[in-house]
């Protein structure tokens, strides 16, 4: 149900109808909030043709990526999103390319709401009794995984680094302390020292690029290099929302505004960026609701979504 102060169609204001929903649901990911902003807008606004709306949804994307909060998944959800409502409209009448797109845009997001569960769901034969775990900070949807391996009552150990530098390790911890579940909090620099005695890592992701790496909280390349070396698999959950159209090279070829804040975007020589790359060379498998991905099938399924 929208915020009251948004009911009317003159007060709807993006950006503040963006942050409330974060706000109001703190496991709602951005690029959901993001969606389901852009829901909203269809369902409220008139548009007198299909260009019009186009450019209303581009205006939106562009003010919630001018918000202080990671942006990658607000960008590909909401290109993705756009593309599934528009797609062979042909040439009926604007109200009635409004209601299709309205009933698209419902279908979309509820598989996306979704899309937790099934990744959840994938990863379970790979959280074995007694196996140990390494994650970097909290993740949403590894979170959901780890949880569903505990209710089929699996016994495991999962090893969280702080996740600098806001620390959301800690709340991670909290999570999995309150399932019951055996955890451990650690430096974000005594990765290598804990990689030789777990299984393997599991990694949730903001982005998942054309190359089939991924775009994640700062530490996470590292975390890769330290499991290549020692030989231990790398997993990475994520949603098909944050494919994106990017193809980085390396960390110079990503965009400063995914990987500093909006506040900082000024003057970025002194600041610690929030994200890295992690090339595919260093990632295992993903786990998407598309179904579980080699990081060289990435592409084709880009190449699908944004057809």
């Amino acid at each position: 149900m929208p915020p009251k102060s948004l009911d009317k169609k003159d007060d709807f204001d993006v950006v503040k109808y963006f942050l409330k929903l974060l706000d109001d649901d703190k496991d709602l990911s951005s690029g959901i909030a993001a969606i389901k902003t852009l829901l909203m807008i269809l369902e409220k606004k008139q548009f007198g043709t299909i260009h019009i709306l186009q450019n209303t949804m581009l205006d939106a994307v562009a003010a919630m990526r001018n918000t202080d909060l990671s942006i990658a998944a607000v960008v590909s959800g909401g290109e993705l999103f756009c593309r599934f409502i528009t797609l062979s409209l042909d040439d009926r009448g604007m109200e009635e390319c409004r209601e299709i797109m309205l009933h698209r845009g419902k279908i979309f997001l509820a598989k996306l709401l979704n899309s937790r569960n099934v990744i959840a769901k994938q990863a379970q034969k790979f959280i074995t009794d007694g196996c140990r775990v390494l994650t970097h900070s909290r993740s949403r949807v590894v979170l959901k995984a780890l949880l569903t391996a505990a209710k089929a009552n699996r016994q495991f150990h999962v090893f969280v680094t702080h996740g600098g530098p806001d620390n959301s390790g800690k709340q991670m911890i909290s999570d999995l302390e309150r399932a019951g579940i055996d955890c451990t909090l650690i430096l974000d620099s005594a990765t290598g020292y804990v990689m030789e005695s777990v299984d393997f890592v599991m990694v949730g992701a903001e982005a998942v690029v054309e190359s089939g790496g991924i775009i994640n909280r700062i530490g996470s390349f590292t975390m890769g290099l330290c499991a290549r070396e020692m030989k231990k698999p790398f997993y990475v959950l994520a949603e098909s929302f944050k494919f994106t159209r990017l193809y980085p090279l390396n960390q110079r070829d990503l965009p400063d505004e995914y990987k500093y804040s909006r506040k900082h975007l000024s003057d970025v020589s002194k600041v610690d960026p929030l994200v890295d790359y992690t090339p595919p060379a260093y990632i295992t498998l993903l786990f998407t609701d598309l179904g579980i991905l080699t990081p060289s099938a990435v592409s084709d399924e880009l190449i699908k979504l944004y057809m």
